[in-house]
């Protein structure tokens, strides 16, 4: 999630509250790991909403950019030097479900390498155990603790 987190960054993440039953786009979100079987080890995995129930999210229009439901995003947190996505995708979310990106897209694990397995790319949005809304404190060097990507 380069650079809008660093390894190690400690967050704060909202867990729930009354009405609000799942992440919006453009959200980080913690996931319980494993969403898939390459995530970290330390359980989690933090990555950036792009599409909800519903959305159709595809890469990439004439410039290069995600589009979701026809609109071009503006994404100014992917890595300087990442393009959006180097690789072309299309995908409808499905209920229940969310299309996630790490904003270091060029080294990123996220929906773009799951989308030929079950749920093309997409996590139950019931694996999101919090919404991030800060970082307590920056990576003071040693253990990581947030994924890269």
């Amino acid at each position: 999630m380069v650079p809008t987190l660093r390894p190690g960054d400690r967050l704060l993440a909202d867990t729930g509250w009354p009405g609000r039953s799942t992440a919006s786009r453009g959200d980080v979100v913690v996931l319980a790991n494993p969403v898939w079987s390459n995530g970290p080890s330390d359980g989690f995995l933090v990555k950036r909403v792009i599409g909800t129930a519903g959305d159709v999210v595809l890469c990439c229009d004439n410039r290069g950019r995600v589009v979701v439901n026809g609109v071009p995003l503006v994404e100014p947190y992917v890595a300087p030097g990442d393009d959006p996505s180097d690789v072309p995708f299309s995908v409808r979310v499905p209920p229940g479900a969310l299309f996630v990106l790490g904003d270091h897209r060029s080294v990123s694990a996220d929906s773009r390498a799951h989308m030929g397995e079950p749920g093309g790319g997409t996590v139950p949005a019931r694996q999101v155990r919090g919404i991030v809304v800060g970082v307590v404190y920056p990576r003071l060097g040693g253990v990581s603790g947030a994924s890269s990507g």
